[in-house]
């Protein structure tokens, strides 16, 4: 299994998270399913009844923020840098959480959710849907 191209190269994957996400520390199992056609991920609790999150590459939501988390040392250049997707407003519009980006290490299977602060990394981010 490795990173390429839209998210990974197999449709489903499972990840342990072994520090949950921020203000959720008992999700820490999800099943990670990738649509290569639309590059949406979704991040699927393992636990009955648990939550869903919807993730794209980093990318995706502002290009060229994976390489500099790279060159910050937050993931390595093998690594799925993916950022949660929420929508917000009315008129609804489509953000990505670029303040806590996850990063996975796809051939261990394993994750974590950074908290990042600054002006370059906001909560809400508008994406494009014409990415």
């Amino acid at each position: 299994m490795r990173a390429v191209g839209v998210v990974i190269d197999q449709p489903e994957r499972i990840l342990e998270f072994p520090l949950g996400f921020v203000g959720l520390p008992d999700e820490t199992g999800f099943t990670l399913r990738s649509d290569p056609t639309s590059g949406v991920a979704a991040l699927c609790s393992t636990r009955p009844g648990g939550l869903e999150f919807y993730a794209v590459p980093v990318d995706r939501a502002r290009p060229g923020l994976r390489t500099v988390l790279v060159d910050a040392g937050h993931a390595s250049a093998d690594d799925l840098v993916l950022v949660l997707l929420s929508v917000h407003g009315d008129p609804p519009v489509l953000t990505a959480n670029l303040a806590g980006p996850i990063i996975v290490d796809v051939r261990a299977g394993i994750g974590r959710q950074l908290v990042l602060e600054g002006d370059d990394f906001p909560l809400r981010a508008p994406l494009s849907t014409q990415s």
